[in-house]
């Protein structure tokens, strides 16, 4: 969730905001007019240390807006699926998650491991 907020507004994960030099991958060189998914347009990366810049007629704060302004829907879906997706896989999921553990309290491993 906080990839999804972070690509949003500031353009790339929160490692490449926090940490400008390493980003996600530091090998990678990107071309010019990289986006980092098709999901998330129209803005520029934004790091941390781009906001104790001195401000200007492009400042970080502005760059910010207009990638909310651009990504306001996708994030917001985003936000919104992501945790649905999670329950729905777990209610799929508890069948196989009772079973494993009926079989690790009949070999008495309930106390050590639980899934």
């Amino acid at each position: 969730m906080i990839n999804a907020v972070s690509n949003g507004l500031f353009g790339q994960g929160m490692v490449g905001f926090l940490f400008p030099k390493m980003g996600a991958n530091p090998a990678i060189v990107r071309p010019q007019g990289y986006t980092q998914s098709a999901v998330y347009s129209g803005g520029s990366e934004v790091s941390l240390n781009e906001f104790w810049l001195p401000l200007s007629g492009n400042s970080a704060i502005d760059q910010v807006k207009a990638n909310f302004k651009s990504n306001w829907v996708s994030m917001g879906i985003q936000l919104v699926m992501i945790p649905t997706a999670f329950r729905v896989g777990k209610q799929f999921a508890r069948p196989a998650i009772n079973q494993t553990n009926r079989l690790l309290k009949q070999v008495k491993l309930d106390k050590v491991v639980t899934v």
